[in-house]
């Protein structure tokens, strides 16, 4: 009877000759130790042990093993029990700030350059505005029901970025600078930005209620709720035409599902913006 040859990486069969047993060994551990890494990044990105393992198409006890074993090695808890939910520990957010965008480019690397949003579980998360989530979140979310019902979309906050009136600036940074100030300063003029607010849905009610005034875009005026019982005129200057940008992380350039996702995301704002712009001014 013939025995079969050992095929692990230290075995006789697969080992090199000049590569020493210790030098196997070595190999074996850090090829645990980065299929931890791998659990471990997924628990940190779904803050949930039974997410994580649907994630990874492991069962949750294989998941909980796994984390047992990272206890052992880096010596941590790394994860602390807060009510349903599961926090990580001082340790866990610093290794995870090390570990995490290696992680996405590698697993990036070696994933499927093809992106099914018929069959996506993602989560994309989108910076915006109020203004971009009124002119095309409504129509986004029908896409990505008939498209990508898997799919999950999540806005969240953007954060980036003088005459004798009194003037309301909108400035999702919080500087109270904006595009008429830049035409100012090149007329060595100013003006007083007595308020700033972070979005323009709160607009409307502040000049009405006060004796502020602003300028806000052409874009906006086209709805007659957000002008009621305001006056609006024209600026007392030419304004270029203000563009809006998509941005993302470069290591995102060639994600398949971020690139599906921006090219609707344009062809949606364009489409929208001309829509809006074609209705009836109000006056």
């Amino acid at each position: 009877m013939q025995k079969s040859m050992p095929v692990s990486d230290c075995g006789e069969a697969t080992r090199r000759p000049d590569l020493p047993d210790t030098d196997c060994r070595e190999a074996r551990m850090r090829t645990q130790e980065l299929q931890l890494l791998y659990i471990f990044d997924a628990i940190m990105t779904e803050r949930s042990i039974t997410r994580a393992a649907e994630r990874l198409a492991m069962t949750q006890p294989a998941v909980s093993n796994a984390v047992s074993r990272m206890r052992q090695i880096w010596n941590d808890p790394l994860f602390v029990r807060k009510g349903r939910n599961i926090e990580p520990t001082s340790y866990a957010l610093s290794l995870w700030d090390q570990v995490s965008e290696p992680m996405y480019t590698l697993t990036n690397a070696v994933s499927a350059t093809q992106f099914d949003p018929a069959s996506s579980k993602r989560t994309f998360r989108i910076a915006v505005t109020d203004v971009i989530t009124e002119m095309i979140w409504r129509q986004l979310i029908q896409l990505l029901e008939q498209e990508a019902p898997g799919v999950d979309l999540h806005a969240v906050p953007y954060t980036m970025e003088r005459t004798s009136a009194r003037h309301l600036l909108v400035s999702m940074s919080g500087d109270a600078h904006g595009f008429v100030d830049s035409y100012l300063d090149q007329k060595g003029l100013g003006r007083r930005i007595a308020a700033t607010v972070n979005h323009f849905s709160i607009v409307p009610q502040l000049l009405r209620e006060s004796d502020l005034i602003a300028a806000v875009p052409q874009l906006i005026t086209q709805d007659c709720g957000f002008l009621d019982g305001l006056w609006l005129g024209e600026l007392p200057f030419p304004v270029d035409p203000t563009s809006l940008y998509l941005i993302w992380h470069n290591r995102h350039d060639r994600d398949p599902g971020i690139v599906w996702l921006r090219e609707h995301l344009e062809t949606l704002m364009q489409a929208r913006g001309q829509e809006i712009m074609a209705q009836a001014p109000c006056g």
